[in-house]
């Protein structure tokens, strides 16, 4: 993943610039969740659209926490999506 934005929220949902370019509004988005494990890159962050996933990225080459990207998703999406941080359980 090149150094730069790696995705983004706005009103209209989720645009991922890294790896590689997409777009899903909030009304197709059915996760948005950290997947994975602790090896590598650690956990990334997944969004799936109609159960299907579009794109990730590892959360260890983002320099926003959890938190931050849930309260984002939360507010941008209305209450519609919201980052499901089951995996790190098996992190930690």
């Amino acid at each position: 993943i090149q150094e730069g934005v790696a995705f983004h929220f706005d009103i209209a949902g989720v645009e991922f610039v890294n790896p590689a370019a997409g777009r899903v509004l909030w009304e197709d988005v059915t996760a948005l969740r950290l997947v994975g494990r602790s090896g590598g890159a650690g956990p990334a962050v997944a969004v799936f659209a109609q159960g299907k996933e579009l794109a990730r990225v590892p959360l260890s080459f983002l320099d926003a926490s959890p938190a931050v990207i849930d309260s984002a998703a939360r507010a941008y999406s209305l209450g519609r999506a919201h980052l499901d941080v089951a995996a790190l359980d098996s992190v930690l």
